[in-house]
C-alpha cells in the first residue's frame, strides 16, 4: 500500500501544483484506500464467521461421522506426523544400532501434514479464544 499511495500522491503532486488542492485530494485517495481496506475487512469477516457457523453445525450434527469429522482428521494427521519426526527414525536408528541395514520405511509428504495442521490448530486456536471469551 505505502508504495502505491507514494506513486498516486506522486501523480497528484504532478497533476495539482496548488498545495491546498493537492493536500485535499491526497486526503480523498486515503479515505478510498480506507473505505476499500474496511470492506476487504469485513468480507474476510463475514467469510470467517460463515465458516465458524459451518463449523458449529458440523459439531452438532446428529451423524457421528459428521460429528467427529474434525477430531478424525486432526487424529490422522497427529498419528502420521507421529510417525514421520518420531517413529520412522526411531525405527531406522533401532534397525541400524542392532546392526542391520536400515530399511526403506515409508516416508509422508510432511508439508502437507504440517499445512492440515496449521489449518486445524488455527481453527482450535481460534476457538479457545471464543471459549475465553465466553462466546457461545
Amino acid at each position: 500500500m505505502a508504495a502505491a499511495a507514494e506513486r498516486v500522491f506522486g501523480i497528484i503532486d504532478r497533476v495539482l501544483p496548488d498545495p491546498q488542492a493537492a493536500a485535499a485530494a491526497k486526503l480523498e485517495a486515503m479515505k478510498l484506500q480506507a473505505s476499500a481496506d474496511g470492506a476487504q475487512l469485513d468480507a474476510a469477516t463475514r467469510m470467517a464467521l460463515a465458516q465458524i457457523d459451518v463449523n458449529k453445525a458440523d459439531a452438532a450434527g446428529q451423524s457421528p461421522m459428521q460429528r467427529n469429522g474434525r477430531p478424525f482428521i486432526l487424529w490422522v494427521c497427529g498419528v502420521a506426523l507421529a510417525w514421520d519426526t518420531i517413529g520412522r527414525p526411531a525405527l531406522t536408528l533401532a534397525w541400524v544400532m542392532a546392526g542391520h541395514q536400515a530399511p526403506e520405511l515409508p516416508s509422508l509428504s510432511s508439508d502437507q501434514l504440517y499445512s492440515l495442521l496449521g489449518a486445524l490448530l488455527g481453527l482450535s486456536g481460534m476457538r479457545s479464544f471464543d471459549k475465553a471469551k465466553a462466546t457461545p
